[in-house]
This record gives C-alpha cells, sequence and structure tokens, in this order.
C-alpha cells in the first residue's frame, strides 16, 4: 500500500533524527534555503507568511496547553458528579454567609487536614518586634520629608484603628519603598527590621508614591 504524504514525512524526519549529525545537516540547509527565499519576497508576500507564522504559533501554544491541562486532570473520588455535587451542597449550606468567615473556616480546615501549609514566620517576627522600633517605624512614615499631606478636602480616607473608624488626610510617600527602608535602617542602626515588616507598619492613609494624581504639585 502506497504511503500518504504525511506517513512519507513523518518516515523521512524518523530517519533524520537517528543520525544527529545528518539531522544538523538538513536543519542548516532548510534554514538557509528558507532565508534565501524569505529575500527573494515581496512585502506583500512577506506580510502574509508572518500572518501564516503567527498562526501556527497560537495552534502549536494552544494545542500545548490543551495537553498540559489534560496531564493535569485527577481523577474524582467520587463515584459520580451527583454524589460529589451532593456533598458540596452539605457542606455550602452549613458555612455562614459571610465571604471573609467562609475563607477563615476553608483555610482551617485545610490547613488541619495537612492541604495547605499557612506561612506563620512572617507573622511572627512582626509580632516580635518591640514596641519601641513600631513607634519609630510610624513616626518616620508621619514625617513631613518623608510623605506629603494631600491639600484637597476631599482628599481624606476612612481607616479602622483599634476597632474605631476614623477619618485621616491622606498622605503621599515622596520615595519608593525600598529607598524609605534604607534611609530607616541608616538613621535607626540599631532597629532591627526587615523590609515586609516596614512595609506592613505603613499607616493605611498613607500611600506609596505611585498612588500620587497627576494633577497634584508637590
Amino acid at each position: 500500500m502506497a504511503l500518504s504524504g504525511a506517513q512519507r514525512a513523518q518516515r523521512c524526519r524518523e530517519k533524520k533524527n537517528k543520525n544527529a549529525e545528518l539531522s544538523e545537516i538538513m536543519k542548516q540547509k532548510d534554514r538557509k534555503r528558507k532565508r534565501l527565499a524569505r529575500l527573494k519576497m515581496t512585502l506583500s508576500e512577506m506580510t502574509a507568511l508572518r500572518l501564516r507564522q503567527k498562526i501556527n504559533l497560537q495552534k502549536f501554544r494552544a494545542k500545548k496547553q490543551n495537553a498540559s491541562d489534560c496531564s493535569t486532570v485527577q481523577a474524582s473520588s467520587f463515584s459520580t458528579k451527583q454524589t460529589k455535587s451532593k456533598a458540596l451542597k452539605k457542606i455550602m449550606n452549613v458555612l455562614p454567609v459571610n465571604k471573609k468567615r467562609q475563607i477563615e473556616l476553608i483555610t482551617k480546615v485545610a490547613e488541619d487536614l495537612k492541604i495547605l501549609k499557612i506561612q506563620k514566620k512572617q507573622e511572627r517576627d512582626y509580632q516580635a518586634l518591640p514596641t519601641t522600633v513600631k513607634n519609630k517605624v510610624y513616626e518616620f512614615y508621619c514625617r513631613d520629608d518623608i510623605s506629603y499631606q494631600a491639600p484637597g478636602k476631599t482628599d481624606s480616607i476612612t481607616i479602622k484603628e483599634n476597632g474605631l473608624r476614623k477619618k485621616m488626610q491622606k498622605k503621599y510617600l515622596l520615595f519608593t519603598l525600598r529607598e524609605l527602608y534604607e534611609l530607616f535602617i541608616q538613621e535607626n542602626p540599631n532597629a532591627i527590621i526587615s523590609l515586609s515588616s516596614f512595609q506592613d507598619l505603613r499607616p493605611d492613609y498613607i500611600l506609596y508614591k505611585s498612588s500620587i494624581p497627576h494633577n497634584m504639585c508637590i
């Protein structure tokens, strides 16, 4: 039985792959042939070629993504979809309506079942900071040479402090967080604090430099 064009091409590729040197020579010849062909193309032909290449690349990526998705699909431990749906519905019915409480409970269950590992190291480091260091960081953020207070009446923000809502005038940092951290360490060499903890101690009403409105003069 005669082979089709695709079968002959596949057999040819298999033979080339068996011989690495021959395969590399054929690739070099093919690249040279295509380069010469592109040099002879007109602008419209080159545009059409690039469009075909773009479409082929999109198809290849989509095919690769589908293959990856299929390989990651895991078999369900439930016998049917209906059984899984009923079990999920029972869980959802007993959860509170509040989304935050739902997340808290689900996270706790996942942690207890060792499905999810919660990183608590950063929280412990933050809580272990001395009060004097926390106060220094707060005062540092509030300094006029570190942050600029917005002048407008509407430039205010409501924050929650010690369980109470408080209205504060917005302030904008004059430097990047990294610059401020390095400046704070220079001024307080004895203070031991990480960049992440320094960032966490930023007051909510003091916004980043990138948040400064374009029409505001500083």
